[in-house]
């Protein structure tokens, strides 16, 4: 009795799978990443931030309260929604939003629409839980 070859080949479906897999956990990883990144990155540049606007400590320092403040409210109900209506899409418009905010708080002409650029960073916060 002889066993079938198609036994001891690896499938093509299964391979392919595989390569989906660590496409998806690259991407996943990525943007946990850009997450963490964007909630430290502008820590040491508060003090520069603060001369080129002429704003106090306490200004620029609400603008960090802003980000996290709005990274936890959307982490309340972000997560339920990717589950609602899949992850994917929600994860897309996370990054998509934050990416926008990255932009406004970049191009800020004054601390007030800094304020508002990192509130829509602060969308991107449930990332990691999504992921």
């Amino acid at each position: 009795m002889s066993t079938p070859t198609t036994l001891n080949r690896p499938d093509e479906a299964s391979g392919r799978r595989t390569t989906q897999v660590g496409v998806l956990m690259i991407a996943l990883l990525a943007a946990c990443f850009a997450f963490q990144l964007n909630a430290s990155m502008l820590s040491p540049a508060l003090k520069n931030i603060e001369e080129s606007f002429g704003a106090s400590s306490a200004e620029i320092g609400l603008t960090q309260t802003a980000f996290f403040t709005s990274a936890a409210l959307f982490s309340l109900f972000l997560p339920r929604l990717g589950d609602v209506i899949g992850r994917r899409k929600v994860l897309a418009g996370m990054l998509a939003l934050m990416a926008v905010g990255c932009v406004v708080a970049a191009l800020a002409p004054s601390v007030p629409v800094l304020f508002v650029g990192r509130i829509i960073q602060g969308v991107s916060g449930p990332v990691v839980p999504s992921a």
